[in-house]
């Protein structure tokens, strides 16, 4: 049910620029146009485009085994993990909004094809010495079923290491120069 305590109405085909001309009229809530506190009459938000609000991004991985990978990720990303739809559906929760949902594809539909056309990259924190931090990273994450594609090395924008995860998906593991 709408919040009968706000409401707004413009006078403006782009009501994202309609401030000024915002006339109060209603009591419900219209997402995506001028909100207004009826008792001070004063514009609290304007939301410019409410389809992009509602979207949330992630990265989505098809897996034989996603719970154990999952678990994989929510180490590797320091994510927090969370049961999803079904017990074939995993959610790893990011504080930075970029979520993964890991998932076995239904047994009606074709298993999804591996490729190197999307990755995930992991990026930590920009570091002074970035190859030490990505070699210490690159034990860490084998001790947890990765393996290495290609070794650590050092580049002129930070240090990186492609790899796969316990599935074979391809991954890279990144960390900026601290200038």
């Amino acid at each position: 049910m709408p919040d009968k305590r706000w409401a707004c109405h413009c006078n403006d085909s782009h009501p994202h620029i309609a401030i000024r001309n915002a006339i109060c009229i209603q009591v419900i809530v219209l997402l995506g146009v001028v909100v207004i506190d009826m008792s001070l009459r004063q514009p609290l938000i304007a939301l410019q485009n409410f389809w992009m609000c509602s979207i949330q991004p992630s990265l989505l991985i098809a897996s034989h085994h996603p719970q154990k990978l999952s678990k994989f990720y929510a180490f590797a990303t320091c994510g927090e993990l969370q049961p999803g739809i079904n017990n074939d559906h995993y959610l790893i929760i990011h504080r930075t909004g970029m979520n993964i949902q890991i998932y076995r594809p239904s047994l009606g539909r074709p298993w999804p094809k591996r490729g190197k056309a999307a990755a995930l990259c992991l990026q930590q924190k920009s570091s002074i010495n970035p190859l030490l931090s990505v070699n210490e990273w690159v034990e860490r994450l084998i001790s947890r079923g990765a393996g290495v594609v290609e070794r650590p090395r050092l580049e002129l924008f930070g240090a990186e290491s492609w790899m796969i995860d316990p599935e074979g998906n391809y991954f890279v593991i990144f960390v900026p120069i601290n200038k």
